[in-house]
């Protein structure tokens, strides 16, 4: 179990490296670039290809080439209609082994359908885990360098933008957290140096550099020893490339307090967020979270520094184990009237008091899901979201097609469903358009059909089955 959860750390550390990449970020080191838009997929649930349209051809590919087939080889699913920008590498080892089952007499490989049978010597490549492939529009930046580069008309210089925030917690992107101005940047190559400070944004932009490796530093009085990731402290700037600099800075500063129900009696496993308030009176939600202990205590460590409100469930939706409305502390609705907690670096805020409001009351709805045809979808799930947050979620028993859902009455909800079939055939059947309800009695009930007919039937098994990708 611990190698598991080791595992999983690695590779969500590791897909943080892709956080908004730009394109002079990784031109001069990916294999294979292109825009283009999918046009078919195997629907294989076990080895996913798409046949994409090239649109756009930037590099790695023979000129001309106008499909390619992509295996993302992870979790990563492309739709249909959708402009994306493809970086990736010619898949060699996956070609051979799809290419050569599909090319054997006895062998049934599910990943390359009869229809495709004549287009085995179509690219195959390979976008794998964590891989920086995106949705793109035609005014994106990226597109421009990438035309240039096309052209051989990139510039003899690049260069390095810093950007440093409080205590970064990865993979979570850098943008949701505070940053920090007026760090002290240095960049070193060779007999160079380039020293300057970052702005209100957290940000620093040294431009006209030329091609080589440079050493970062950044740090500012009061906070701990900088974390450079995803490119560490040396960076290669390639000629006409771009690099850009991550840095965490530890706060080392903590807020400490009680939490009270509305009895004034301790609250225990309460989930309380952070939120900065920003110049515009508006808040910024914050990554920060803690969970009250069995006495009403909290703690969060490595407190940003700023103004900062403390809130339970800040801009989500009342659940049945949290019913209440975003509250503030002391224990208002408003935040414009909440304490503003101004941690420094270095330094704690302790002996906070938070007292909860009255719970929400609460009724259970019954959502009843049948396939198109009408007929109950047994195991199927459904929710409930309120402003966008999901606030229910749960699934049918194998041999019923009714789902509950606990939600908070009194307000108008959006109802969804959808269906999974597990094991070899497994299939993801999603719903309907949501349906928009308004939520007043316990008991209250409402139908939710599914896109498609129950995947047990011949007629679906047949591939008659209106699927989608969850």
């Amino acid at each position: 179990f611990l190698f598991l959860v080791a595992a999983f750390e690695l590779q969500a550390t590791s897909c943080a490296s892709y956080e908004k990449v730009k394109a002079c970020e990784i031109y001069h080191t990916t294999d294979v670039i292109f825009r283009g838009k999918v046009i078919d997929e195997n629907g294989s649930p076990r080895v996913q290809l798409y046949k994409f349209q090239v649109t756009e051809l930037f590099k790695g590919l023979p000129h001309g080439t106008k499909v390619v087939f992509v295996n993302p080889e992870g979790s990563e699913r492309f739709r249909s209609g959708v402009d994306y920008l493809i970086y990736g590498s010619p898949g060699l080892w996956t070609r051979q082994s799809y290419y050569g089952d599909v090319r054997g007499s006895t062998s049934n490989n599910e990943a390359f359908p009869m229809r495709w049978r004549s287009l085995l010597e179509v690219p195959l490549i390979a976008a794998g885990l964590c891989n920086p492939s995106r949705e793109i529009q035609p005014e994106d930046t990226d597109l421009k360098y990438l035309r240039s580069a096309l052209q051989g008309n990139l510039s003899k210089t690049g260069y390095i933008e810093v950007i440093a925030a409080q205590n970064v917690g990865w993979p979570s992107e850098i943008q949701r957290f505070l940053p920090i101005e007026k760090a002290d940047v240095t960049l070193t190559s060779g007999d160079k140096s380039f020293a300057n400070q970052t702005g209100a944004d957290g940000r620093l932009v040294v431009e006209e550099l030329s091609a080589g490796a440079y050493e970062v530093d950044v740090s500012k009085p009061g906070f701990g020893a900088a974390r450079v990731y995803q490119t560490g402290p040396v960076i290669a700037l390639s000629e006409g490339g771009c690099a850009v600099v991550r840095v965490s800075l530890p706060t080392l500063a903590s807020i400490r307090g009680s939490v009270v129900d509305w009895q004034g009696k301790p609250a225990g496993n309460i989930r309380l967020g952070l939120a900065a308030m920003r110049s515009d009176g508006k808040l910024k939600r914050l990554t920060n979270f803690t969970y009250s202990n069995e006495h009403g205590r909290f703690e969060f460590l490595d407190a940003p520094v700023g103004k900062i409100l403390i809130g339970a469930n800040i801009d989500s939706s009342p659940t049945i184990q949290l019913p209440i409305n975003p509250t503030f502390l002391p224990g208002v609705a408003d935040a414009s009237k909440a304490l503003i907690i101004e941690p420094s670096p270095g330094n704690s805020v302790d002996e906070l008091y938070f007292k909860l409001p009255e719970p929400l009351p609460f009724g259970r709805l019954f959502v009843d899901v049948e396939w198109s045809n009408g007929s109950p979808a047994h195991g199927a799930r459904a929710f409930a979201e309120w402003n966008g947050d999901q606030s229910a979620f749960d699934e049918a028993a194998p041999k019923t097609n009714r789902v509950t859902l606990p939600i908070a009455l009194g307000r108008n909800y959006s109802i969804g469903a959808n269906w999974i079939g597990i094991g070899p055939e497994s299939k993801f059947i999603e719903g309907v358009e949501p349906k928009s309800i308004y939520f007043a009695r316990d008991g209250q009930r409402v139908r939710i059909r599914l896109n498609g007919p129950d995947p047990k039937t011949p007629a679906a098994r047949r591939g008659s089955i209106s699927l989608s990708s969850p």
